[in-house]
This record gives C-alpha cells, sequence and structure tokens, in this order.
C-alpha cells in the first residue's frame, strides 16, 4: 500500500490560509454590530457572506490536516475527516489536469477521485498514472481536433481549417490580452477618460463581432482540455471595468426605464452567441446555468457602457432643481460616513440619501 499527503509546506500554508479566512469570516459577521451604518438587507448579506467564508475556512483546515490517498494494489481511496470514497484500479477509465487538482474517473462515469496538485511525492503518483491509464484531456483533444478537420463550416479543406483555427487563437489572444489591459486601466487610472471607456466598449464590441464571424472556432467558455479559443478574458476584462467606472464615478436616481430593455437585450444576446458558437445543449442542465451566467456578463456590460458612455458624452444642459436638507447623520466604523437626506425634487417621489464628503456636511445646516 503506497499513501500521499499533503506536502508538509503545503499543508502549513494552507493551515495558515484557513486560520485567515476564517478570521475574515467572523469579522465580517461581528461588522455590522459595530457599526451603525448598516441596514437590514446588509446585516443579512454580510451574515450570508461571513457564513460561506467560514465554511470554505474549516474545509481547508480540514482538508490540510485529514486529506489523504491511500493506493492499495486492487483499489485507490480518498480519505478525509469522515469521508471515504474508493475505485477499483480495474475500473478506472483514466485522468485528467484540472487547475491545481488531478481528477480520476471511473468507466462508469461515476463520482471521480479528486487529488490535491499539492500532494507530497506528486511526481511518483502522475508516472504511476501515465504509465497504467489514459490522459483524457489527450483524448478528448484529439476528438475535438478530428471533428474540426471534418467540418465544411471551418473551412473548405483540412488545411483551410487548420489556418482558420491558428487564426483563431491568435486573434483571441490578442482580444482578451487587450481586455485585461482595459481592466486595469479603467480600475486603476482610466485617463484621458473618454480614450478608456470608448476603448472599452469598442474591444467588447470586436469580441462579440468575433464570436459571430468566426461562427464556433472562437467560443465564449471553453473547457480546460478544449482545443477551441475563448474569448472571457477580453469579455470579463471589458465589463469589469466599465461597470466599476459606472459604479464608482455616477449616481445614477431612477433606473426605471433602463432594466427591462437591458435584461431583455443581455438575454437574447446570450441565447444567439450559445447558438452561433454551438456551445448550448439543450439536454445539459449546467448549459442554461452557463447561459444565465453568460446574460449577466452582457447585462454589466450594457449597465457600464450605458452609463459611463452616456453620462460623459452627455453635453446638454444640466437641470437643476431646488430641495432642501431634511435630515444629516453620521455613519459611525472603520471611520466616518456623512450624509445628507434631501427632500424629494422634480420627479423624485420620495426623499433620497446622499453621502457627502465631511467638508460640505458641515457647511450645511
Amino acid at each position: 500500500m503506497k499513501e500521499y499527503k499533503i506536502a508538509k509546506p503545503y499543508r502549513i500554508l494552507m493551515i495558515l490560509l484557513s486560520v485567515g479566512i476564517i478570521s475574515l469570516s467572523i469579522l465580517i459577521m461581528i461588522l455590522p454590530l459595530i457599526n451603525d451604518d448598516f441596514k437590514d438587507w446588509s446585516l443579512l448579506a454580510t451574515g450570508f457572506i461571513g457564513l460561506l467564508f467560514l465554511i470554505v475556512g474549516i474545509s481547508v483546515f480540514i482538508d490540510a490536516l485529514y486529506k489523504k490517498l491511500r493506493i492499495t494494489d486492487h483499489k485507490m481511496i480518498s480519505k478525509n475527516l469522515n469521508t471515504n470514497f474508493e475505485l477499483n484500479l480495474e475500473s478506472i477509465k483514466g485522468y485528467k489536469f484540472i487547475k491545481n487538482k488531478i481528477v480520476v474517473y471511473p468507466i462508469d462515469e461515476s463520482q471521480p477521485i479528486e487529488i490535491s496538485n499539492y500532494i507530497a511525492n506528486k511526481n511518483e503518483l502522475t508516472d504511476r498514472l501515465f504509465k497504467n491509464y489514459n490522459d483524457l484531456d489527450v483524448e478528448a483533444q484529439k476528438e475535438q481536433t478530428e471533428e474540426l478537420l471534418a467540418n465544411k463550416d471551418f473551412g473548405e479543406d483540412q488545411f483551410k481549417r487548420e489556418a482558420n483555427l491558428k487564426n483563431a487563437k491568435k486573434f483571441s489572444r490578442v482580444l482578451n490580452i487587450a481586455g485585461t489591459i482595459m481592466f486595469i486601466w479603467l480600475a486603476f487610472k482610466p485617463e484621458p477618460y473618454w480614450l478608456a471607456i470608448t476603448s472599452s466598449i469598442a474591444i467588447m464590441l470586436i469580441s462579440i463581432s468575433a464570436l459571430i464571424r468566426f461562427k464556433g472556432l472562437i467560443r465564449l467558455y471553453t473547457d480546460n482540455d478544449s482545443i477551441y479559443p475563448s474569448l472571457i478574458m477580453a469579455i470579463v476584462g471589458s465589463t469589469a471595468g466599465l461597470a466599476i467606472r459606472a459604479i464608482l464615478d455616477y449616481n445614477i436616481l431612477d433606473f426605471s426605464n433602463f432594466w427591462l430593455p437591458a435584461v431583455s437585450s443581455a438575454i437574447l444576446l446570450s441565447i444567439y452567441l450559445d447558438n452561433v458558437t454551438g456551445q448550448f445543449n439543450f439536454k445539459k442542465i449546467s448549459a442554461y446555468f452557463q447561459s444565465l451566467l453568460n446574460s449577466l456578463f452582457f447585462l454589466g456590460f450594457i449597465y457600464g457602457a450605458f452609463v459611463t458612455f452616456n453620462c460623459y458624452f452627455d453635453d446638454r444642459p444640466n437641470e437643476v432643481y431646488l430641495t432642501t436638507i431634511k435630515e444629516k447623520r453620521v455613519g459611525t466604523g472603520d471611520y466616518d460616513l456623512f450624509y445628507l437626506t434631501l427632500n424629494k425634487w422634480g420627479d423624485l417621489s420620495e426623499d433620497y440619501e446622499v453621502k457627502v464628503s465631511e467638508d460640505f456636511y458641515d457647511k450645511t445646516s
């Protein structure tokens, strides 16, 4: 019998990390108790987030101390604090390298065994897997390559299809790098502002056009074993950058005319691109969740692009409304926050609270 555990340096690191996560979870959960600026909904949100962090921290701690893998003459056994899972060696189909773990799959497609990438004597284990079982990533790539080279939608002949795939990979690499740059630019120093937001919008529009133009050679998202390039970084980077700027730079009072067309457009765009790239599988529940996630990304882009572009380039004369201060308050916490409650004005149907600087707060009465 051979036993594999998490390597000692990684065990120590995981224990320290788990202690940090658990401490952070406790801080998140008690924060509303020491800060009277939290509202009822934020109490629930912080409690839920804190509980999630607590579960993650405890899980990391347990894995560090108790997770191990045993291989006998006939079985592979994954052990944790209170759980054991085993596979007969003869029933193993193959393995995949997925992020920070090795996943061993059975022939009957039941539950696989997941092995940490940070185990001691990892090379010994991977050599054993390599000699006795199939690398399922390699097999999947071979299968996808055969399907691609036989698909006439990707080119007139095999040479053309190979050339188109090569061009698709180059183009997607450039867009993903550009999307990452857009996020850093917009998040940290969006100057000149007009160029930052228009460039990010352009990257997103080019990415959508590429998905349509390449008809499935470039995809919204891909698995680790896929030969197809994806544009996930281009889409996430440009979307997140624009959304950050919209949230930080502008205070929109009324979204009543925005949500219905924005949500509808995001859903329709997601469905259309899933269809164009051929990624949506009606038989898989996960496909519906992925389509929903795509819709949220597109909604984030529409929101960020609409707010930043419309607000920055709107050169119409300002409409000025007079109002009076109804109430003043100071929120306490790590630092003071200053709020003014203004009586309703214009088309507003209720009073509105705004956050202001300490200097402005002191000048009001």
